[in-house]
């Protein structure tokens, strides 16, 4: 690199006149002699890494956490030096108008002699102005190489930062200050205001949300119920003829409950939140399961009337007869098993073989 320093221009590197004049890079190095330079040029990348602060050490049936604050960050920046001409500083922190690798020789000696003359009382200060972040640092590495196959004018280079504690308020203030921080004083306010409409907006998403499940809830309950239901109707198929009226009365009364249950749940949510978009698509859902419920409720009632038919007339020859004759029976569901004919399902079921007619 040369070692000859291009003459520059010294500008106020504190208050609003330090704002005012800095080159427009908003990654800075700061000493605490009062001393500024930014960084060659924007970062292409910024990566910032916590190491954990906790301690966990195993015993033999259990552990021990210790928990310290974070005080070590790792901070990497890379970027190029480009080549055109800008402005930038010189190693003695004075603005100057050069080409990128200038810049980029002269932050490495500015960096190098601050190595040189710091004492251990003094610190480095690195300030991320677009991520508002400042610490205390050591500078770990600072790299820089030109591969023809990227780029045959231009440097790439990356800093490697150890931040060991937070930096002290900045010196640097702004342009418009006051009115800068009553303009920011009034935007946090609005900040405030969007952030209060946002949590109102959350409530009304997951009162909607409860709200749908305690009506999906039971509707999807019922639909399971009305599922096993038919289920149960085609496995009892030809053998509920068989049951006592006492259990007739039983599952009537299920019908019944399963019924006034339905009606229940859709008058809570017509009360609840009337007819909208989201109870709307249950509601013929919710009709279809009452008008089933009911239609197996009459069922039962017909069965029941069928069944007590039948056992008055299996104490009786010949009302077993006309009961076959005048009512039909031969129409009545009945699942015929193998082996069985006319005469075997008469006599099974109306304790008469030929109550039922004739064989073909």
């Amino acid at each position: 690199m040369p070692s000859s320093m291009p003459k520059g221009v010294s500008v106020p590197k504190t208050g609003r006149l330090g704002t005012l004049f800095k080159v427009p890079i908003d990654y800075i190095l700061e000493t605490s002699k009062g001393d500024m330079i930014t960084l060659p040029n924007k970062p292409t990348m910024y990566m910032q890494s916590r190491p954990s602060a906790s301690l966990i050490t195993y015993t033999l049936n259990s552990y021990v956490k210790e928990n310290t604050p974070y005080r070590n960050t790792h901070i990497e920046l890379r970027g190029s030096s480009g080549y055109m001409e800008r402005t930038g500083y010189n190693r003695q922190g004075d603005v100057i108008f050069q080409n990128g690798l200038i810049i980029l020789e002269e932050f490495d000696h500015w960096l190098n002699e601050w190595q040189k003359t710091a004492s251990n009382k003094d610190y480095l200060v690195f300030r991320s102005l677009n991520e508002g972040f400042a610490y205390k640092v050591g500078v770990e590495k600072f790299e820089w190489s030109r591969d023809a196959d990227q780029s045959k004018f231009s440097y790439q280079w990356s800093l490697s930062l150890h931040a060991y504690d937070n930096a002290p308020e900045s010196k640097l203030k702004p342009i418009f200050s006051p009115a800068t921080e009553a303009v920011k004083a009034i935007t946090d306010q609005i900040d405030v205001a969007s952030a209060s409409i946002a949590i109102l907006d959350n409530a009304i998403q997951a009162t909607n949300k409860e709200v749908s499940q305690i009506i999906r809830g039971p509707i999807q309950a019922a639909n399971r119920v009305s599922l096993a239901i038919r289920q149960v109707a085609n496995s009892l198929d030809g053998i509920l003829f068989q049951l006592p009226s006492a259990m007739l009365s039983d599952i009537f009364n299920v019908f019944g409950n399963l019924t006034a249950a339905l009606r229940t749940v859709k008058g809570t949510a017509q009360g609840l939140l009337g007819i909208n978009e989201t109870f709307d698509p249950y509601q013929d859902q919710i009709d279809e399961l009452i008008s089933e419920t009911q239609q197996a409720q009459n069922s039962v009632v017909e069965l029941a009337g069928v069944t007590n038919q039948l056992i008055s007339a299996s104490t009786n020859k010949d009302a077993q007869v006309e009961l076959a004759i005048n009512q039909n029976l031969v129409s009545l569901l009945y699942t015929v098993r193998a082996g069985e004919s006319i005469r075997t399902i008469a006599q099974r079921q109306l304790n008469n073989e030929g109550a039922l007619g004739k064989e073909m």
